[in-house]
């Protein structure tokens, strides 16, 4: 029951710095107290920009981590949750997906996390096929803070503007955006 190689090697270059051959220590940023200022932060962010486009927007008492038990930030609209954020430092993809409780579900939900954690995601996708069948049927998203402070920042944004942020390569990150006609 040892974990793959592959996710091991992941999660020391998610977490870590390799300081000589083998020797690892944990990557400046990634205490405790940052990472959680960080979320908070991207918290409040989310909050605002859902605003800016117009939808009501809820969150839960302890943003981030799992503090609070459901979605992180919810925006609304008539009530109902259109968009439900899941707000995490950590890449524990299974955990938050494939177990996840959510109620009442949103029609749209996204795992937020750090860049830092994209390629220790892939590796879970891949190592495990029935994460990529969740996030399919409980038609869920990733959003890198990122691209999400890069709307957040813009001066007219639009509800729209949040399909070219979500992803793991997002489209606002590739270099051309534009699809070839021919």
């Amino acid at each position: 029951m040892t974990p793959d190689a592959k996710i091991v090697e992941a999660c020391l270059r998610s977490y870590g710095e390799e300081l000589a051959p083998g020797y690892w220590r944990l990557a400046a940023g990634e205490e405790v107290k940052s990472r959680e200022a960080q979320a908070a932060q991207v918290a409040l962010i989310l909050a605002q920009l859902g605003r800016r486009m117009g939808y009501e927007v809820r969150g839960s008492q302890g943003s981030g981590e799992g503090k609070g038990r459901g979605y992180d930030v919810i925006w609304q609209e008539g009530g109902q949750p259109v968009h439900g954020f899941v707000l995490r430092w950590r890449a524990q993809v299974a955990t938050n997906i494939l177990h996840s409780d959510l109620a009442p579900r949103a029609g749209h939900q996204y795992y937020v996390l750090p860049q830092a954690r994209v390629e220790l995601v892939r590796a879970k996708l891949a190592h495990d096929p029935r994460l990529a069948g969740a996030m399919a049927t409980g038609n869920w998203q990733f959003l890198k803070y990122a691209p999400l402070c890069a709307l957040a920042g813009a001066e007219e944004v639009a509800r729209h503007d949040l399909r070219r942020i979500v992803g793991l390569e997002p489209i606002i990150e590739q270099p051309e955006a534009q699809i070839p006609l021919f």
